[in-house]
């Protein structure tokens, strides 16, 4: 069982958790300037784009239609 300190201490003053303002503004400026300084910016648009191209075929794929496939799937299989 957790001691009523160790609660206290992970709820802090405002009674939030100790996660809870993690990702204010400030604290994303932060971060995407030591990601640039990591990175560089060419590795950072790489990184973006691919991230981009990514979420648009995971769509496509999630959007396709069934007999679409199932057309493409007879078309690619060889005939004997």
């Amino acid at each position: 069982m957790v001691s009523k300190k160790i609660m206290r201490a992970a709820m802090g003053a405002a009674g939030g958790f100790m996660f809870e303002g993690l990702l204010q503004p400030m604290h994303l400026i932060v971060i995407v300037f030591i990601a640039l300084l990591v990175f560089g910016p060419s590795k950072i648009s790489e990184l973006g784009k691919g991230l981009g191209m990514g979420i648009k075929n995971f769509k496509e794929a999630v959007n396709d239609d069934p007999s679409k496939a199932a057309e493409a799937k007879k078309e690619a299989a060889p005939t004997a």
